[in-house]
């Protein structure tokens, strides 16, 4: 996608926007930050959406990341 706005973006930062449900992939993504910080990279999640929040967000804080989940 082409930045016509030149607006800056943070290379390590991610979004995701939707349900928090297993069938959107939002806990492989989880998993892909967690093997992201072991290797040392920068990067943080912003997530924004709706449904079984409460499940999710036990899930992020069992692994530890709630400082780069979002």
């Amino acid at each position: 996608m082409e930045n016509k706005n030149s607006i800056r973006r943070l290379e390590s930062r991610i979004l995701y926007l939707g349900w928090y449900t297993k069938e959107k992939g939002i806990y492989d993504l989880v998993d892909a930050v967690e093997i992201l910080k072991r290797r040392g990279e920068n990067v943080e999640l912003e997530m924004y959406g709706t449904k079984e929040i409460d499940r999710f967000r036990r899930f992020v804080d069992d692994k530890g990341l709630g400082e780069w989940i979002k």
